[in-house]
């Protein structure tokens, strides 16, 4: 269904954001 696939796309928006902003950290951090 719909929701369902609204779901997996918010999952892996989530997803991309939180390992954005570990490799922000990570590259801010040296």
């Amino acid at each position: 269904s719909i929701f369902s696939m609204l779901i997996i796309v918010l999952q892996g928006f989530i997803f991309m954001m939180l390992t954005l902003v570990y490799i922000g950290q990570a590259h801010d951090h040296h």
